[in-house]
């Protein structure tokens, strides 16, 4: 008889997930059905993912562990190509955002710049009354969608009037950024 547990032991399994791509809720629940078939012998799945990856949301009472999370890190080095080159949510509206960067690291970086977002592009020129105040590391979090302007006021690590806030939140709005690799 021990010979026979042991050996039902082995069979038991971790299943590593490395894609997991649906564009339709079909898709979707059959990447779960597939995902439920292992269910008589994988013991864990492990899937690098975000924590606002949809197939979370379908998953059974919700319930699932997180394992290592990596920080989203990046660093604005050109505010002006990078804010210009980004593509905005915001495709209706036409606004403007004055904001006032500090940048100990590249003095170029660093002063007031005016964003005029359009049609989901872009432009960005010198000047402007910097209504929103913030270091460069706090625009690198603000630019890519990983905090919010107001999380960010939250903790000191942006100054802003309310009205450049609410903007903020607007023009950068974004899903998280995450990657599935880790270098």
């Amino acid at each position: 008889m021990f010979f026979f547990e042991k050996q039902l032991a082995s069979l038991h399994y971790d299943l590593h997930v490395t894609d997991l791509v649906a564009r339709t809720p079909a898709a979707y629940a059959r990447l779960l059905t597939l995902l439920a078939d292992h269910g008589t012998l994988g013991q864990s799945m492990h899937y690098a993912g975000t924590l606002s990856d949809p197939i979370l949301q379908l998953l059974p009472d919700h319930q699932y562990r997180t394992g290592a999370l990596e920080h989203w890190m990046m660093r604005v080095v050109d505010v002006r190509a990078a804010l210009e080159r980004r593509g905005y949510a915001l495709r209706e509206a036409d606004v403007e955002l004055e904001l006032d960067v500090r940048d100990e690291l590249l003095p170029a970086n660093a002063g007031r710049y005016v964003l005029r977002v359009s049609g989901g592009r872009g432009t960005v020129r010198r000047g402007g009354g910097g209504a929103l105040r913030l270091d460069v590391r706090a625009l690198s979090p603000l630019y890519s969608g990983h905090l919010t302007a107001r999380t960010l006021a939250s903790i000191g690590q942006l100054d802003a009037e309310p009205d450049a806030l609410a903007h903020a939140d607007g023009i950068f709005t974004s899903p998280h950024p995450w990657m599935p690799d880790f270098f």
